[in-house]
């Protein structure tokens, strides 16, 4: 447990259920374009906040708040239990303040980070750790290979997956993503949305290490 748990938990209420029926063979023929199915349907960020308790208010049913009562063509995902991006500095992070209308901490990138209670879940950031060149060399070592990257049994993990039907899936941050969360940008380039930072994901191997045995397909 961390110390942001407390601010994780106000995301946390807003999670919904993705039900998934595609396996694995069929989703790798659809995007192969070898056979197409039918389209692969999903929801991909969920309620807003209050929306749960206004459909509540209602007579929505639990189903419906968590979305599992509506019908989406999703595949059936397994991720893999590695670490492909920022590691350590959890035991940095600590709630600074806190009030009936938000909460500032100091997350594991060393930045003051807010959220307002009323509108958000997901907090943004005040700072920045990198604003010049030897601020990179400092923090740099968190990109860095190293074995603690894998959870104990990971290979385990994703055999499973792939001989149960699941494509075989590591999420890994992109460049916008790792841009965002570290560099200090002029006014203009700053995100808007809450959700950037953690919606913006991409499928593109890392440069600093390799994954391929981690696609699924790659699997022996």
């Amino acid at each position: 447990m961390t110390a942001l748990d407390r601010l994780h938990a106000l995301h946390q209420a807003l999670a919904i259920n993705r039900t998934m029926e595609v396996r694995r063979e069929a989703y790798l023929e659809h995007m192969t374009f070898a056979v197409n199915h039918g389209p692969l349907f999903t929801e991909p960020f969920g309620p807003i906040v209050g929306l749960k308790e206004e459909w509540a208010a209602q007579g929505a049913t639990p189903q419906e708040l968590d979305l599992s009562a509506f019908r989406y063509r999703r595949a059936q995902a397994g991720k893999v239990p590695v670490n492909t991006g920022w590691l350590g500095g959890e035991e940095d992070e600590a709630i600074l303040e806190e009030t009936p209308e938000h909460i500032v901490a100091r997350d594991r990138y060393g930045r003051r980070v807010r959220v307002v209670k009323a509108t958000a879940t997901l907090p943004l950031p005040l700072d920045y750790p990198v604003r010049t060149f030897e601020d990179w060399r400092r923090i740099r070592h968190h990109y860095a290979f190293a074995e603690e990257r894998f959870t104990p049994g990971w290979e385990a993990v994703a055999r499973a997956h792939k001989d149960e039907g699941r494509v075989v899936t590591v999420t890994i941050p992109g460049a916008l993503t790792s841009r965002v969360s570290c560099w200090a940008m002029p006014p203009c380039a700053k995100p808007t949305t809450p959700s950037l930072r953690w919606c913006t994901t991409s499928w593109i191997p890392s440069p600093i290490w390799p994954i391929k045995s981690w696609t699924g397909s790659a699997l022996p």
